[in-house]
This record gives structure tokens, sequence and C-alpha cells, in this order.
């Protein structure tokens, strides 16, 4: 339904359940980068993708914002929106002529660094990466730090990368992956969470996060379904 209507149904939805921000993904582009920047456009919310530029000008696109500021209990929150540099290489040339999607891990850190800058206490993520496939998820953290420690960094940063190498974001919510975890990542250093749902609206993550107004941080979450973080639609 969501493509027939190129996507206008969804965001349909999207603006009456009320969402605050989101973040585009590599197949809002299926349809070339026009038919993105119409559901923007039609979204009554922001529709987030900082690491999205205009090739011709080296300048971020005009039409989707890097950051949306809310105040939640009188905390005020920043959601950054980023969306995978993995696009380039699985999305027809065509249908992103004259976009370019910046490294994720590169541009992060200068965005969190702005979100503090405006005020923001609680940083929030979403991005169009996941974490890495359930039967290796412990694997592939101890094998991550054991080639950190030789010098050797990824390429392409996933929401695990993500959690453990980029300092200052208290909370990722992944995609692109197509799989959902019931239980938030949480890296066991930095202490940023990752939660990740399935996809194509399949399920929701839902967490409640803990701030300790005294020591203006975030001190822990909640999860509230028998599951865990999940939800099935």
């Amino acid at each position: 339904v969501g493509m027939f209507f190129k996507g206008q149904s969804v965001i349909e939805w999207m603006n009456s359940v009320g969402f605050t921000a989101a973040a585009l993904g590599n197949h809002d582009f299926d349809l070339g980068w026009r038919t993105a920047k119409a559901l923007v456009d039609a979204a009554n919310f922001p529709i987030l993708s900082a690491n999205l530029y205009d090739t011709e000008t080296g300048q971020r696109v005009d039409w989707a914002k890097d950051m949306t500021f809310v105040d939640c209990a009188g905390v005020k929150v920043a959601i950054i929106g980023m969306i995978t540099e993995e696009t380039v290489r699985i999305s027809f040339a065509d249908n992103i002529a004259g976009i370019t999607f910046k490294p994720v891990h590169k541009e992060l850190p200068g965005l969190v660094e702005k979100a503090r800058a405006n005020g923001a206490e609680l940083v929030l993520l979403a991005v169009h990466s996941g974490l890495p496939y359930k039967p290796i998820v412990q694997d592939y953290y101890r094998n991550m730090l054991d080639k950190a420690a030789k010098g050797f960094l990824p390429v392409e940063y996933n929401a695990m990368e993500l959690a453990h190498f980029v300092p200052g974001v208290d909370v990722i919510f992944g995609g692109h992956s197509h799989q959902g975890y019931d239980q938030p990542w949480e890296d066991p250093l930095t202490h940023t969470v990752v939660v990740e749902p399935y996809a194509n609206g399949s399920s929701i993550g839902h967490v409640t996060l803990t701030y300790d107004t005294m020591i203006r941080k975030m001190v822990g979450y909640e999860t509230h379904n028998d599951r865990g973080a999940l939800a099935t639609l």
C-alpha cells in the first residue's frame, strides 16, 4: 500500500498517530529523492536526515532537518536523525543523483556537540542502521573490541559501533537490518542503549527513560511488555 501511494498513505497514518520525529531510510529513495522530499513536506512532524547533502553545493539539503528539540517533563531532549551511507550502494543511481550520504560516524560527533550546546540534556539518535544479527551479537562485540585494540576501526558503523565509539548519545533507535531485539542492547562501557524493532511497521519499541534531575543524567530505562521492549502491531 505504501509503495502504491508513493509513501503518502504511510505519512497520513504517521500524522494521525502523532509522531514527534522520524528519520529517513534507504527505501524512502526507492522512487527517487524528490519522492522522499515530498514525504518530508507532507509530514506534520520533522523527518530528519543530518548526513544528507546536496552534491553540487556541498551543503546539507534544505528539505530535511538535522535535529529537533522537545521538552519532556521539563527536560530538553534532542532528537538527531541520520541515514546509513550504505544507501549509495543499494539504491539506483538515478534515484539519488545529486545527493551525498556522508558517513554517520563522522557527522555524529559534531551533531551531538551542537545538541548539547543548545541545551539538550538527553540526546536521542534515530538512525537507519541496525545491530548485528542476533546469533553473533556477543561475538561481534568482542571482535569489535579486539580489532579496535589493534587499530582497526569500522568503515561504515552499525548501531552497535556507533553506541561504542561515538560518545554523548543516550539512546539510539535503530533499523535497516529488518530484525527486532526484545531486549535493548546496552554498551557495557558507554552505557548507550540501542532499541531496534522489526521492520515494515510490524512492531514498535517501547521504553521509558529514567532521568535523574539531581545529577542531570539518564540513569536507566524500563520496558513494558512481557517480551521486553517490543510490541507487535
